[in-house]
């Protein structure tokens, strides 16, 4: 939701305040109920394997987030080409994954992007933990 930020600039409606505080508002409302499923998530994976293990599940789960960001960001594919159009999606998945140093950039996108998001989950995390202690 983030990445509709990007279509601002070819609006032209003379109404940009009101376009970039929608957007905001989903991508605000998009983060917040993420963060609150990937909770629950290092909850029950804290619970059943431990910490270490539920940090490494946060960070592969905030990986796969960032890499379908670049599948639909970048290369157009929406969630119904798993059924309408596996084998397309499944060979360009293929390529980056088999070939990473041809696609440094969708490495280093997912990357930064994963990084991003684990950000805004610790820092929320701990708002919420800081909330509830003070």
């Amino acid at each position: 939701m983030l990445t509709d930020l990007f279509h601002l600039e070819n609006m032209d409606t003379g109404n940009s305040w009101f376009d970039l505080t929608l957007v905001l508002s989903f991508a605000w409302n998009g983060i917040l109920f993420g963060v609150l499923s990937i909770r629950q998530m290092e909850t029950l994976s804290k619970k059943a394997k431990g910490k270490f293990v539920s940090g490494i599940v946060i960070c592969v789960v905030m990986w796969l987030n960032a890499f379908g960001v670049y599948i639909g960001r970048f290369l157009r594919f929406k969630s119904w080409d798993i059924f309408f159009n596996p084998f397309s999606l499944l060979t360009e998945i293929g390529t980056i994954v088999l070939d990473p140093f041809d696609h440094r950039r969708v490495w280093a996108m997912s990357i930064c992007f994963a990084f991003f998001m684990i950000i805004i989950y610790y820092t929320i995390k701990k708002l919420n933990e800081a909330i509830k202690g003070g």
